[in-house]
């Protein structure tokens, strides 16, 4: 009698094997022949590597690998559509490091080139193995690549003088590239050249540019005086936004602007330079520093020429782990968010971080909050039971399109900085307390819908009643 799994149509066998788990997928193929051959291609087409010895054997792979290697007689390389390398830990014997690195690079070197169908490039590893593979990859692939996402940490001073730039004489930026989306954090000055032409050449297609972690003068002269009319989407180091040669006038339909903060940068006068009030007219989502964001709704503009921000993100606060600044003063927090109304359309989105979250403090900021439709404040220090206070409950009253309130303690919490531990009988602990609030605050809105009081757990509402979920 013929197995059972031989009688299923090729189209659905092919569908359950996209669902498969990545880490069950390989053994799948081993079952038999029909299955190797029908799902060889959904092994190959997305490829994540999250280890070293992952990444060694893969790259091994990709760069030996023949037609005979394929049930199909296709050659593997062709079947990458996408490949993922997360940033991964080598331990090594001491004095092998560059041995390891140089094998790494030329592996690197040998395969990217061959995944000729290549669509989305995203990897993490150190500036020494990658640079010059991705300069070659661009090049090689530039009919398919339309994603690179690259993160190139520093190679640290023992391996610093290996970094070789690549002769630029000898590559150029194809111009038929694709390539809609680039983003690389931590690029060195060695092929500036390179990308700043790349860049050129994509200027009118590219929609999404990641910058950070670069020197400023760096990201000045990659992006040169090219203008970019179908980019949407910036994210770089406030250090570079703010220098004195940055081209704000070249990004007229930019609608998400996102700095990654420099903690600690103390500006010179040298450094800083504001930019004119006409740039950036499409601006829709903001994240910066709180002190930053007077410049994006300044008080002395026109109706007409205010920015339509209705998403702000003060000092990467986030839900359920935040990042970036811990201990803003209340007295600052309140005196930059002053200039919300200063936006051209209502804000519907606001986040940020703040040291003491105060009954007072609260009771100055409702006012402003009333067209929000989520609101995360970040706190730094146990408000007791100021979470669930008459403040609080005049300030939900006031927001009627509310329907996200969430808090969040997030920054103290790992390790327990300095000593932190919230009181037991507060209301980050007593889940009791928690769900009293939820309910009665369900009465006084009736379109709020998640609620968290801290990084642990959040509160979604399901009817009339609500339902606890912890976070992970």
């Amino acid at each position: 009698m013929q197995p059972t799994i031989a009688l299923f149509p090729a189209e659905l066998l092919i569908l359950v094997g996209k669902h498969v788990d990545p880490n069950t997928l390989p053994s799948l193929l081993l079952v038999n022949r029909q299955l190797n051959e029908l799902l060889t291609d959904t092994l190959y087409s997305h490829i994540k590597l999250e280890t070293y010895e992952e990444t060694k054997h893969c790259l091994s792979t990709l760069s030996t690998a023949s037609r005979m290697a394929s049930p199909r007689g296709c050659d593997i390389q062709s079947m990458v559509r996408s490949l993922y390398i997360d940033n991964f830990e080598m331990h090594s014997p001491v004095g092998s490091e560059e041995r390891i690195l140089e094998s790494l690079q030329n592996s690197l070197e040998r395969s990217l080139p061959r995944l000729v169908n290549l669509q989305v490039l995203s990897v993490q590893l150190p500036a020494l193995l990658l640079e010059k593979p991705l300069v070659y990859t661009v090049v090689s692939l530039a009919r398919t690549l339309i994603s690179v996402d690259a993160v190139l940490s520093p190679p640290g001073e023992e391996f610093s003088a290996h970094l070789e730039p690549v002769a630029e004489d000898t590559i150029r930026p194809a111009s038929c590239l694709h390539l809609t989306k680039f983003r690389t954090d931590g690029l060195s000055p060695l092929h500036t050249a390179f990308f700043k032409s790349l860049l050129a050449y994509r200027a009118n297609d590219l929609t999404e540019l990641c910058l950070s972690s670069c020197i400023p003068e760096t990201v000045c002269h990659v992006l040169g005086s090219a203008t970019f009319p179908a980019l949407q989407v910036l994210e770089l180091d406030n250090t570079a936004f703010f220098h004195p040669q940055f081209p704000h006038d070249k990004f007229p339909l930019l609608s998400t602007l996102s700095f990654k903060i420099c903690l600690g940068w103390a500006r010179e006068p040298s450094d800083f330079a504001p930019f004119p009030s006409t740039a950036y007219p499409k601006l829709e989502k903001l994240s910066c520093e709180e002190r930053d964001l007077p410049y994006f709704l300044p008080v002395d503009v026109g109706v007409s020429a205010r920015r339509p921000i209705h998403t702000i993100t003060l000092d990467n606060a986030m839900y359920p782990w935040g990042s970036g600044a811990c201990f803003m003063p209340p007295s600052e927090v309140e005196a930059a968010l002053q200039h919300l109304p200063f936006s051209g359309v209502p804000v519907k989105h606001l986040s940020f971080h703040i040291a003491d979250l105060y009954n007072e403090t609260l009771s100055n900021l409702a006012p402003l909050f009333k067209s929000l439709e989520s609101l995360l404040i970040v706190y730094s220090y146990d408000p007791y039971d100021e979470l669930d206070s008459e403040t609080v409950w005049d300030m939900i009253a006031n927001m009627p399109q509310l329907h996200t309130l969430l808090f969040s303690e997030s920054p103290i919490r790992p390790d327990d900085y300095y000593g932190y531990e919230a009181d037991p009988c507060s209301i980050l602990k007593d889940l009791e307390l928690q769900r009293e609030a939820v309910y009665r605050w369900g009465k006084i809105s009736g379109t709020l819908r998640r609620v968290a009081f801290t990084s642990e757990t959040q509160w979604m509402r399901e009817g009339d009643g609500w339902s606890m979920v912890t976070n992970v």
